[in-house]
């Protein structure tokens, strides 16, 4: 069993099962960072952004026009189509073209009482267009005198394909409808598709009413000041609704989708000033805020009196997400969320608990815990760190370090790192150990893991090489050229009714660093078959020295405990369920605290 050479803290982990993103600000434009300019006044000007390429672009209700900001610096360097026009809200389709809708509604809202426009840019020249126009029948069942348009809009799709799609809501007193335009032949329909709303969860859809549209389906996500997030059909019906608990805060709202999960970024408007990122991958119903990812507040919320804003994502396909949120009066920020792989579902394994990197002071992501031990005795889970922590070292032996035995019997196996040998230590009282051997081999052979199965026969991997399995004189008694070879580290597991189980952990390439591989070998060492796998769930860190470890004990239940360390990542426990062979191969137990009925051993008495 390979043991790291050098250990700087023994900890017990006690984690709940963590699963996370990671956010990093760009840059924040903020009253409590004081350092909003000039162009971003305090007169309820800014009310819409979006964002696409480089640019992010932000509309003018007071007729200033659209200012286009880098995204990467928040630096203003331009101003499009000052022209007289004043905006509710903008937005961009897939290829950059610019959108920007006028605010009307009853006169009695201090408003137009006339058409609505949506305005269209060339995003190059900031020529602009019309590219609608549309005046809503108020006296219908489902209009309203009492209409109100433009505060918030959407576009989806492609002007230049013509797949563009524009939705409004009707988001006056009672509104109880929205509107949907498409296009034919290459033109704006300007006669739209009315949505009405239903169902026993809709009551009206309020001031600042949004909706966003959801990937290959016609269904959408609505949302509106006071209103919960509603998962809507094309035809209306309001359905399930995202707990108050998360999301009772917001109007404005981007949903996306990134790695196969499903997120829902809401600007935060009545208290908070600030954003949120919520996950609703398993169902509304299961849906949770990632707390940590909403950041202080942007200003007081008393000084964005209409409680607007709004928020805006470039997704670029790879698990990287750029969001945006601006508050009215406030403020505007810029953030980065890299957004993990979702974990393939285990095979014969269950998830216990995970501990990733940077959720505990001696583990994070610089390549300094690459080994641990599992104590039977006392239940512990013993980690090897170099951070910290003082650094005691035990041998000069590389990444890997075995131990096999117990007592005055117990011997330490320990490959250097590209090492030609192994050096075999043994001892006389139990803690003083004294070279006693070397095994030759191969240089680079055992970098990534050793396992001591018996004294001679010893397991060894390296990443970009063959499992193999030697005995004392450094000859190979079985290659396994079958598996991945970009697997670093090898552990057998033998289980109570003598099943026996080859693990590899560790890997050298992308979106297997995280990864568990477990094989049977019970009838042959040398056809070893796929019997089961894990994936520890999260933001994956590179492993370039692609260390880490594999421990196991065995369950009263029979099942196996499985402990996984993949460095610069996570440690994580899963129960195994093994391969069942003949229960008359059952291993006899005397008490649990019999350690050498548990095979090799690590650290017992720590």
């Amino acid at each position: 069993m390979k043991k790291c050479g050098i250990l700087g803290m023994l900890v017990v982990l006690m984690a709940s099962f963590a699963f996370g993103q990671v956010l990093t600000p760009n840059w924040e434009i903020a009253k409590r960072e004081a350092n909003l300019p000039e162009w971003f006044t305090t007169d309820h000007d800014v009310r819409g952004i979006a964002a696409h390429g480089n640019h992010l672009y932000l509309g003018s209700f007071r007729a200033r026009g659209i200012k286009v900001l880098d995204i990467a610096t928040g630096t203003l360097i331009d101003t499009v189509a000052e022209s007289n026009v004043a905006l509710g809200d903008v937005e961009v389709d897939a290829d950059g073209v610019i959108f920007g809708s006028s605010i009307v509604g009853h006169e009695g809202q201090y408003l137009p009482d006339k058409p609505v426009t949506i305005y269209m840019w060339n995003s190059v020249d900031g020529v602009r267009d019309t590219l609608l126009q549309f005046m809503p029948d108020t006296t219908t069942e489902t209009g309203s005198a009492y209409f109100r348009l433009g505060d918030k809009f959407t576009v989806d799709g492609s002007y230049a394909d013509g797949t563009l799609e524009v939705y409004l809501v009707d988001s006056g007193w009672w509104g109880k409808r929205a509107f949907k335009f498409t296009m034919e032949g290459g033109e704006i329909n300007p006669v739209p598709e009315e949505i009405t709303f239903s169902g026993e969860n809709f009551v009206k859809t309020d001031n600042q009413a949004k909706i966003a549209p959801l990937p290959d389906t016609d269904d959408f996500l609505f949302s509106a000041n006071g209103q919960k997030i509603t998962y809507v059909t094309p035809d209306g019906v309001w359905g399930e609704q995202f707990s108050t608990g998360i999301a009772g805060d917001g109007n404005a709202l981007v949903s996306f989708e990134a790695n196969d999960r499903k997120f829902v970024l809401q600007n935060l408007i009545w208290g908070a000033q600030s954003f949120q990122v919520l996950e609703w991958t398993h169902g509304i119903s299961n849906a949770w805020r990632h707390w940590d990812m909403t950041p202080e507040a942007y200003g007081p919320s008393g000084d964005n009196g209409n409680q607007t804003g709004d928020v805006a994502v470039i997704n670029y396909g790879d698990g990287t997400v750029d969001m945006f949120a601006m508050m009215t009066n406030n403020g505007i920020g810029a953030y980065s969320m890299q957004v993990p792989v979702m974990p393939e579902d285990p095979i014969n394994m269950v998830a216990e608990w995970q501990v990733d990197a940077g959720e505990v002071d001696f583990f994070q992501n610089d390549n300094n815990t690459r080994g641990m031990a599992y104590n039977p005795v006392t239940d512990h889970v013993l980690v090897a760190s170099r951070t910290g922590g003082a650094i005691i070292h035990i041998l000069d032996a590389g990444d890997n370090l075995a131990l096999y035995g117990s007592g005055t019997e117990t011997k330490l196996y320990a490959p250097a790192n590209k090492g030609s040998v192994i050096k075999v230590f043994s001892t006389t009282d139990g803690l003083t150990f004294t070279e006693e051997m070397e095994i030759p081999i191969t240089s680079g052979w055992a970098n990534g893991g050793i396992y001591v199965e018996d004294p001679n026969s010893i397991w060894i991997n390296a990443a970009l090489n063959n499992v193999r399995k030697i005995n004392t004189a450094g000859e190979v008694l079985v290659e396994l050229s079958t598996l991945d070879q970009y697997y670093g580290n090898v552990t057998i597991m033998k289980g109570p009714y003598g099943e026996k189980l080859l693990g590899m952990n560790t890997n050298h390439n992308n979106g297997n660093r995280r990864k568990v591989m477990i094989y049977d070998i019970t009838e042959d060492d040398a056809n070893p078959v796929f019997w089961a796998s894990a994936e520890a769930g999260n933001y994956e860190n590179d492993n370039g020295n692609v260390t880490g470890d594999l421990k196991y004990s065995i369950n009263e239940d029979n099942s196996l405990a499985v402990f996984q360390l993949a460095s610069n990542n996570v440690i994580a426990r899963w129960t195994l369920t093994p391969p069942v062979y003949d229960n008359d191969m059952k291993i006899a137990f005397s008490d649990t605290t019999d350690i050498k009925n548990w095979g090799p051993h690590d650290e017992a008495s720590a």
